[in-house]
C-alpha cells in the first residue's frame, strides 16, 4: 500500500509551518529585550569643561525620562540645562506595552544609550521604545514638557 496526502492536508500543513515560523516568534519576543538600533553622533562638546556639564545633564534628563514618559502616557520630551549646556531628550513606548514594559524598556534604553556619551547626540530604538537625546532643540517645545535646572 502507498501512503497519499491530500492536497488539502499539505495545504493546510504549510500554512500552519509558516505561521509557526514566523508569527510565533514575534509573539514571544519580549519588546523590552530587543534592541533594533543605536546610532552615536561624533561631535562632542567643544571643552573639557562643556564637556562635563554635558554629560551631567544628559544623565540627569535621562535618569527622569522613563518615570517622565509612563506618568505621561508613554511619552515625553523635556531638558536640563547647566553649566554652558542643554540637553534636550524624548522618550515614546509603543501602546502595546504596559506601564511596567515601558519602563523597563526605557530603563534598557538608557542604559545602551550612555554609551554614547560624551557624543552629543544619540538615540536608540528598542522593539518596544524610542529615545533620543541632543544639544540642539529638535522638538516643538510647546508640546511637550520641559524641566530645567541650574
Amino acid at each position: 500500500t502507498s501512503l497519499s496526502i491530500s492536497p488539502t492536508f499539505m495545504a493546510s500543513s504549510m500554512l500552519i509551518f509558516l505561521f509557526s515560523a514566523f508569527f510565533f516568534p514575534l509573539v514571544l519576543s519580549d519588546p523590552r529585550s530587543t534592541q533594533v538600533d543605536l546610532v552615536c553622533g561624533t561631535v562632542s562638546a567643544a571643552n573639557k569643561s562643556n564637556q562635563n556639564h554635558f554629560v551631567v545633564n544628559a544623565v540627569r534628563v535621562m535618569g527622569n525620562l522613563s518615570a517622565q514618559v509612563v506618568f505621561n502616557n508613554g511619552f515625553w520630551g523635556g531638558s536640563v540645562r547647566g553649566g554652558n549646556s542643554t540637553v534636550y531628550a524624548i522618550g515614546h513606548c509603543s501602546k502595546t506595552l504596559n506601564v511596567s514594559s515601558c519602563k523597563t524598556c526605557l530603563d534598557a534604553a538608557v542604559s545602551s544609550i550612555s554609551s554614547c556619551l560624551p557624543a552629543t547626540e544619540g538615540r536608540v530604538m528598542r522593539s518596544g521604545c524610542y529615545l533620543k537625546y541632543s544639544n540642539h532643540k529638535f522638538y516643538n517645545g510647546s508640546s511637550y514638557t520641559s524641566g530645567s535646572s541650574g
